[in-house]
């Protein structure tokens, strides 16, 4: 298809893509109705977009692929796209859009040209989405569902626009793909997430599966807090380093973490916790189950510190208090305790 113009396909008609030759399309085509992908043949995308459409679905079984022959070359989905058949279907410099629901009932969708995603992804236990180079950006509304596989190859940025949770899926990253952008990223129990290369993540990661280095030379930086849930197991034979670790009751298998800039900090020693009386400060406006308390401890000069509490020494939760450095190398905090429950406090450093 080329010429000035687009293409429409109406909602009740139906476009089938079929045979073994190569198809080019050098316009805009929208499409409402049902697209059939069915041929092997691959369609060169010339300076022109195809688009899926609300309502719309397009089913791709043959096992083709959209390559770019020059200018841009886009494929939007705000329908539904239908991935089926063993077979890989790919996408080569060429950008994928979704924003309505992408489902991958088996084989291989690759990704090669970039793109964005802010609606559903569902990946079934035969499926893989394969994300190679370019940037992918995941947007609000980004939802991944199902027990496949998520695969970050060669160069692929994971660009975090929102907190993104990964569920039962199996993540695995290799070679020099990376994960950017300051948000948290995160699984469930019966998902996993595995580095097969070595790579750095700019936010967090809170971790409800699994978390596994696939050999000993591997190193992960997570630059903000890596969280272990009590249903989490970190796998850990090579190096991992985060800006703070918080277990709350998971499984470390292997090395434990390194706090990053933390390697050369001495002992830290909490001298006192002591009830105060409420007019010592302006706590008038606690519930009478709570009283205010100050946390003293002594360690090296100028560190910053967080507060944790915990009610049963497994589960432990930031606790939003000032620390007050209040001579070098002496610390203290005015922090709220509850009257008929333990309550137990830890320093993150």
């Amino acid at each position: 298809m080329q010429g000035p113009g687009r293409t429409v396909i109406g909602p009740a008609s139906q476009l089938n893509l079929s045979g073994n030759d190569i198809k080019y399309l050098y316009r805009r085509l929208d499409s409402s109705g049902t697209n059939d992908w069915s041929g092997i043949g691959a369609i060169y995308i010339v300076n022109g977009e195809f688009n899926n459409l609300a309502g719309a679905l397009f089913q791709a079984r043959g096992g083709a692929d959209f390559r770019w022959n020059g200018g841009t070359a886009v494929f939007n989905n705000a329908g539904t796209f239908l991935k089926t058949g063993t077979n890989a279907t790919g996408f080569f410099s060429v950008q994928f859009n979704n924003s309505g629901t992408a489902n991958l009932t088996e084989g291989t969708l690759s990704l090669g040209g970039g793109g964005t995603n802010s609606a559903i992804f569902r990946i079934e236990a035969n499926a893989t989405l394969a994300l190679g180079s370019g940037t992918y950006s995941l947007l609000p509304g980004s939802t991944f569902l199902g027990d496949g596989q998520v695969e970050l190859q060669s160069n692929a940025r994971l660009a975090l626009g929102t907190d993104v949770n990964f569920g039962t899926l199996d993540l695995v990253s290799r070679d020099s793909a990376s994960v950017i952008g300051n948000f948290k990223l995160s699984n469930s129990p019966g998902g996993t997430f595995l580095f097969a290369g070595s790579s750095t993540i700019a936010g967090s990661v809170e971790i409800g599966g699994a978390l596994t280095l696939g050999q000993a030379n591997i190193t992960l930086q997570i630059n903000g807090t890596l969280t272990l849930a009590a249903s989490g197991t970190l796998n850990n034979p090579g190096t991992v380093r985060v800006g703070s670790f918080l277990n709350n009751g998971g499984t470390v298998n292997g090395n434990t973490p390194i706090i990053l800039g933390g390697a050369a900090l001495q002992a830290v020693r909490i001298t006192q916790i002591e009830l105060i009386d409420r007019s010592r400060v302006s706590v008038q406006h606690l519930p009478s189950f709570e009283a205010p308390a100050v946390l003293s401890w002594s360690t090296e000069p100028r560190r910053n510190f967080a507060i944790q509490i915990s009610h049963d020494l497994v589960h432990w939760h930031p606790h939003l208090a000032a620390v007050l450095e209040t001579s070098p190398g002496f610390y203290q905090s005015y922090v709220t305790v509850l009257v008929h429950q333990p309550c137990y406090f830890r320093l993150q450093w």
